[in-house]
């Protein structure tokens, strides 16, 4: 006989299980983020879109801003790569304003730990009449579908650095910044980190104009100032930020801090909204990017999803099991008494014979009045699913959905030459040289289960895969070896049902030295 009381705690923990993963996967997507560069000498800013929270200092990227998904031709690399490279992104540019390009490549190493992206410049020998690794330097970011690579004359010396912005696997806005300098054995193409800066809310470089005799090489120019804006940890108003300015300093030969400045929730908030009143349609796309939600309890409770994605031009409505999908054709902006907003028309992706207009007014950076021609089911005030609301809902949810907290961490590979990088709440799978990523979560039902979002480069979901997992470490001497094996399985009203007895067994291997293991024992008495 079913135990139906069994079956309702069951189908309760998938479903908590199901809005934490929806939680991640949802989250404001910076799959898009980019860089946006302008023309030296044309008084604009290029700006780093922000990383949650509604605050959006974002400008559109130029078509001197390199991303992963902007190249139309395969590039190959000019120099031999080992194994252990696993390469995202080539450019090919004159850094040195010589007869040959040079290129910049962008990749991961399958050995380093942190799964960080890496940057090289690859140079021509003409002694050796070949191309040959020239510099090699790390950045700061995780993410290869939020990395931006391009050069700039920062600094005012008529020399190129190489600027890459990113994302971490802490959803961080990262910026590294790399200046040409004399190499340390001889002629050739050499660069140091000048800047390298994290942080949780946005970076602005701000390019001035400068001299025409800058432009005609008769002088060097101003140093364009740097700006990093970080939440204000030290108040109490959550829209409170701290501006960080950072000048280059020629004696010190590194950008520098020069004046800290805080600035109140209040005038973040005018700021923006008058931008949305100032701007034009493409401002306020930008602006309802993402997902909003409805709720009718607590800000814990979720009741309804809309999901605005302008670079797919469409719109999804989710309400518990439902959704409901549509083309975004046409937006035209508005201006109502309670705020900005715009009219969009659409058309069901389903039945293209449907079609609805739909105002969308912003009553405040993170509210949102949504109306909709003909279906009022989805009419009503919507709330922006920032990232602390997310962490605030999944802090809520963590007894109730029995989450584990032994997660792993750090790169897992099999025999067989799978690979996982695992940092919560986010995963990257590397097989057979494809790349794929996503959210993922460990919990427990009847036994333990791990499950895995697979995303593509917009935020959307492809793929969910889940396993049956069983976790061990072992310790010898010099090395830590942590294995984990998954069966892949499915979820059920019944609990957890095993696809295949044979597992796929990943491991983890630490080296350890006789210094680190005398300090983990001392930490551990």
């Amino acid at each position: 006989m079913i135990d139906f009381r069994r079956v309702l705690m069951v189908v309760g923990s998938v479903l908590l299980t199901v809005v934490v993963i929806v939680l991640i996967v949802m989250r404001p997507d910076h799959s898009e983020q980019t860089a946006s560069a302008s023309r030296p000498g044309d008084g604009t800013r290029f700006i780093v879109p922000e990383a949650g929270d509604g605050i959006k200092l974002s400008a559109a990227a130029s078509e001197h801003t390199i991303t992963l998904r902007d190249s139309e031709e395969e590039l190959q690399p000019r120099v031999p790569l080992s194994g252990e490279y696993l390469l995202t992104q080539i450019e090919e540019t004159n850094l040195n304003r010589d007869q040959n390009d040079e290129q910049i490549i962008a990749f991961k190493r399958r050995d380093d730990p942190e799964d960080r992206i890496r940057v090289l410049v690859a140079e021509f020998d003409s002694v050796r009449n070949t191309y040959r690794v020239a510099w090699e330097g790390e950045t700061g970011a995780n993410n290869v579908r939020t990395f931006a690579l391009y050069t700039a004359d920062l600094t005012g010396d008529h020399d190129l650095e190489i600027i890459a912005f990113g994302t971490n696997n802490a959803g961080e806005q990262t910026l590294d910044v790399f200046q040409s300098t004399d190499p340390p054995g001889g002629v050739s193409l050499y660069y140091r980190p000048i800047l390298s800066v994290v942080t949780d809310a946005n970076i602005e470089i701000d390019e001035q104009e400068r001299s025409e005799a800058y432009y005609s090489m008769q002088s060097s120019g101003s140093s364009f100032p740097i700006y990093v804006y970080s939440r204000d940890e030290d108040s109490d108003d959550e829209r409170g930020l701290v501006r960080v300015a950072y000048r280059f300093h020629p004696d010190d030969g590194q950008y520098v801090e020069s004046q800290r400045d805080s600035i109140p929730g209040t005038e973040v908030e005018e700021a923006q909204l008058q931008e949305l009143y100032d701007g034009d349609v493409a401002e306020f796309q930008r602006f309802l990017r993402g997902p909003w939600y409805r709720s009718s309890g607590s800000d814990s409770e979720v009741d309804e999803l809309v999901f605005f994605d302008p670079v797919r031009s469409s719109i999804v409505f989710y309400r518990g099991d439902r959704q409901e999908s549509f083309s975004w054709e046409t937006s035209h902006k508005t201006l109502h008494r309670s705020g900005p907003g715009l009219r969009l028309n659409l058309e069901n992706e389903s039945i293209s014979t449907v079609r609805r207009q739909l105002s969308a007014t912003a009553t405040g950076i993170d509210e949102l009045l949504i109306n909709v021609d003909g279906s009022d089911q989805w009419d009503g005030r919507y709330r922006r699913l920032t990232d602390s609301l997310q962490r605030r809902m999944l802090s809520e949810q963590r007894s109730a959905a029995r989450l584990r907290d032994d997660l792993p961490t750090g790169l897992y590979r099999s025999d067989a030459g799978l690979e996982i990088f695992f940092s919560s709440p986010r995963f990257t799978m590397r097989d057979d040289g494809e790349e794929v990523s996503g959210g993922f979560a460990m919990f427990e039902l009847d036994r333990p289960v791990l499950q895995l979002k697979q995303m593509n480069a917009n935020g959307v979901v492809i793929g969910t895969r889940a396993y049956q997992f069983e976790q061990s470490k072992n310790r010898t001497a010099d090395q830590i070896v942590r294995t984990l094996e998954l069966y892949p399985a499915r979820i059920t009203a019944e609990g957890v049902e095993v696809l295949d007895t044979e597992a796929v067994t990943l491991e983890q291997i630490e080296q350890v030295d006789e210094e680190q293991d005398d300090s983990e024992q001392d930490a551990a008495s």
